[in-house]
């Protein structure tokens, strides 16, 4: 069997890098494809290109001379534009320092009836893989590990209150806001 004489023509690679656009040249195709994979799981917009032409290749050079201002230029320089201030979040609204999604929580519970889990995920946009960290576990040992670790609870700050009853022969947990939790929302 004759070995192959002819490999692939080289292959570049163009990236984005900390300085801006990089290419890299392989004359190895495998060794191109694992580093344009390995490029594309950091999210650095890898592109491969056919050849590198002088457009490319000066384009993406970042320049490494910095121009020395004299103080006369410096001070001609057009003024740079003020940033605009966002709007202040749920978050930045309540003093006591309650999540975003706790304070949707509470918005959903205002009107005073008892709700469901589900119906208070599907209201406050709230994840249902979540909703145990910010409302509370009904079991105290878990709710008290969780606010160890994580944050207060609206059950533990006292905000919710959760009661379970007796629908079609199966327990179901209800949670209700408290006067607590209602004087905490019209803040």
């Amino acid at each position: 069997m004759p070995a192959i004489s002819q490999r692939q023509p080289p292959v570049y690679i163009e990236y984005d890098s900390n300085t801006g656009r990089k290419p890299k040249r392989f004359s190895d195709a495998f060794q191109a494809r694992r580093f344009y994979s390995q490029q594309f799981k950091l999210g650095n917009k890898p592109k491969v290109l056919k050849e590198l032409t002088m457009t490319t290749a000066t384009a993406t050079k970042p320049t490494t001379k910095k121009s020395k201002a004299t103080k006369a230029t410096r001070a001609t320089k057009k003024p740079v534009a003020k940033k605009v201030a966002k709007k202040p979040t749920a978050k930045a609204k309540l003093s006591s320092g309650l999540k975003p999604c706790q304070t949707k929580i509470l918005s959903v519970l205002k009107d005073g009836r008892e709700r469901n889990r589900l119906y208070i995920c599907e209201k406050s946009s709230v994840r249902s893989s979540a909703i145990t960290y910010y409302l509370g576990s009904t079991n105290p040992e878990k709710r008290k590990h969780n606010d160890t670790t994580r944050f207060p609870s609206l059950i533990s700050l006292g905000f919710v209150k959760a009661e379970v009853h007796d629908i079609k022969e199966k327990d179901v947990v209800l949670f209700s806001i408290t006067s607590k939790g209602k004087k905490e929302i019209s803040k």
